[in-house]
């Protein structure tokens, strides 16, 4: 691999380059929101191109690529370690009916071993080995062993059948899917290592087969056409190319924490490990909050307004916990926010000194606003229930969310950072309660 540093920006140039000079048409990455109803955000970067890998004629024709920034609401609360982010880019080729397997391949391993430097020997690959409804992959195999050995790599070993859990891909239990063929670069010390599940083995990209449409019946068809849709994380493949540890260790990423704990009153050397998950905290919902804000989402108590209110909430106490005081809170996440704006706006104009931009960062500011009284009067009534030993249950958190307007996890996270007991079933008992309350308000 190269000596020099990746950056995230030389790494998009060098992908949408590579792709445009093999006959690829570069588009504009669409929006966080979703384009369908059927999910709140864009999941995937082949999500806004569903209709085309449908069938329906793409105006920029058959070949395409481009940038898209994705959300991912399960991984919320486990943002803050080395991996997870809310919001996150996928690198993305697509094929509308014109090439399949055997240019995608060849094509991926291309642009791995020539583009990124990666040494071909440490590279591994699985493909589908096949299921009940589909037969194995037979192609994808056969075509794996020939670019091995063209490039002077002894296959054996290297090409991996795995089943439907490993390698079918779909983007729920309806809709387009296929069987897929993951590649993964070797990073262990082993000279002649075996391919399994380990740590050593690192996933990079995925080659989707788009072939079959699932109805709400569970029946499997096939398209029209025969589809590649192909997704690379840009923050993790930075993160390998540059050999990290750490999504956060990233050019982008790293510049971002570091103008954010600056407005805080703190820097990234000065924290430990709770300060760096909070920084890192505040900083990924600024992100996010700031993307899902400019694509024109209001928070509310409801679908995407909820996941924009968790982010502002949440980033808010975090802030507060770094600063170490409420005073001039809301001033330094103001600042925040801006100084977030300024660096993703480089790579993300909505998000940057643009009308959107500063609309964006309006209804972030204007909504930490409402939060900050509610943020203290909940903070201080969590620690004197720590005080007198009560458990954080479901009742307690449904009366935060309900009487005090304080989120169920901003509040079940706050209980056991002062050290009340937490109910391992409060989750479950607060659901109860929320759908009893929907079932009186329907009357």
């Amino acid at each position: 691999m190269p000596d020099m540093p990746w950056t995230i920006e030389q790494i998009e140039r060098r992908f949408l380059g590579f792709m445009e000079a093999n006959g690829h048409v570069v588009i504009e990455g669409h929006s966080v929101r979703s384009p369908t109803d059927d999910v709140l955000f864009t999941t995937a970067g082949m999500h806004p191109l569903t209709p085309y890998l449908g069938g329906e004629p793409h105006p920029a024709g058959q070949r395409l690529t481009d940038v898209q920034r994705c959300v991912r609401t399960t991984d919320i609360d486990e943002v803050g370690d080395d991996t997870h982010l809310t919001v996150f880019e996928m690198l993305g080729n697509w094929s509308l009916g014109s090439y399949f397997k055997e240019t995608a391949i060849p094509l991926s391993f291309k642009l791995l071993t020539e583009e990124f430097g990666i040494d071909p020997h440490s590279l591994y690959v699985t493909v589908f080995a096949g299921d009940r409804e589909v037969p194995v992959d037979d192609e994808a195999p056969a075509i794996w062993s020939q670019v091995f050995t063209g490039a002077g790599v002894d296959p054996t070993g290297r090409i991996n059948p795995l089943g439907e859990e490993d390698n079918w891909w779909s983007n729920g239990p309806v809709g387009l899917c296929g069987p897929d063929t993951e590649i993964f670069v070797y990073v262990g010390e082993e000279g002649v290592p075996v391919f399994g599940d380990k740590p050593e083995f690192v996933e990079i990209w995925n080659n989707v087969f788009m072939t079959y449409d699932r109805s709400k019946d569970g029946e499997l068809t096939s398209l029209s056409q025969r589809n590649v849709d192909t997704g690379m994380g840009l923050e993790r493949i930075a993160m390998f190319l540059n050999q990290h540890t750490s999504v956060w260790q990233t050019d982008e990423l790293a510049e971002l924490a570091e103008a954010v704990a600056a407005t805080l009153g703190t820097s990234t050397a000065d924290l430990d490990t709770d300060g760096t998950r909070s920084l890192r905290i505040v900083t990924d919902h600024l992100r996010a909050g700031l993307a899902i804000a400019a694509a024109g989402i209001q928070p509310s108590a409801s679908r995407q307004g909820y996941v924009l209110r968790k982010l502002v909430r949440r980033s808010l106490r975090h802030a507060e916990l770094l600063k170490g005081t409420d005073e001039g809170l809301l001033a330094a996440y103001a600042a925040a926010a801006e100084a977030v704006s300024q660096v993703v706006g480089r790579r993300w104009p909505d998000v940057g000194g643009s009308p959107d931009g500063d609309a964006a960062r309006a209804v972030l500011n204007k909504e930490a606003g409402r939060f900050a009284k509610t943020l203290k009067s909940g903070v201080e009534h969590l620690h004197d229930l720590a005080e007198h030993g009560t458990t954080f249950d479901g009742d307690l958190a449904f009366n935060f969310a309900d009487t005090l307007g304080y989120p169920a996890e901003l509040a079940a996270e706050e209980a056991s950072r002062v050290g009340m007991a937490v109910d391992p079933g409060w989750e479950a008992r607060f659901e109860e309660l929320r759908e009893e309350q929907r079932a009186r308000s329907r009357g």
